[in-house]
């Protein structure tokens, strides 16, 4: 992965209690930088707040001043291990982000997500963007399929945004 204004761009939003911006897409060019960034966020707790956060990755992360670009594929990749209780809150906003263009992967991880939302949120088809792990520890199972689902057919021909990550997810082990 090749990192860069006219590259790949990764920005993370954390989303317990509330949605909080932890870095744009334009702040990193360098993958340790980037790696760095992402191993120091912290684990914040709280009821997720999922609508919240896709209203602000709509409204926000891929904005021009977040380092957005016209030109480039926006997608979502949503890592959650709970429900977030607010399901026609979150077809709303999910279905605004995608009228906007945005493509939502869901990941559900362990077995206190809610299915209802998680297929509400994934871009269709949910063959395609909806996965789940067993635990924080099955994500790095999930790792390859999603980059090679990600990167299919855009990262040839577009430069993507792959808003949300996984790596950060093995340094907070005690959160299963």
């Amino acid at each position: 992965m090749q990192l860069g204004p006219n590259k790949v761009q990764v920005s993370a939003v954390t989303f317990g209690t509330g949605a909080k911006n932890q870095f744009d897409l334009n702040q990193y060019s360098d993958k340790a930088a980037l790696e760095a960034a992402i191993m120091s966020i912290q684990y914040n707790g709280g009821q997720p707040a999922l609508a919240n956060a896709i209203r602000y990755v709509t409204g926000s992360s891929f904005s021009p001043l977040h380092g957005g670009r016209a030109d480039a594929p926006h997608v979502a990749v949503v890592l959650t291990n709970q429900p977030s209780g607010t399901i026609d809150t979150i077809k709303l906003q999910s279905q605004t982000a995608k009228d906007n263009g945005v493509i939502i992967y869901a990941v559900g991880i362990g077995n206190g997500v809610n299915m209802n939302e998680l297929q509400t949120l994934a871009s269709d088809p949910d063959s395609r963007h909806l996965y789940t792990a067993n635990n924080f520890d099955a994500l790095s199972s999930l790792k390859d399929i999603l980059a090679t689902k990600l990167c299919n057919g855009m990262c040839v021909l577009f430069y993507i945004y792959i808003l949300a990550f996984f790596l950060f997810i093995s340094k907070h082990e005690n959160y299963h």
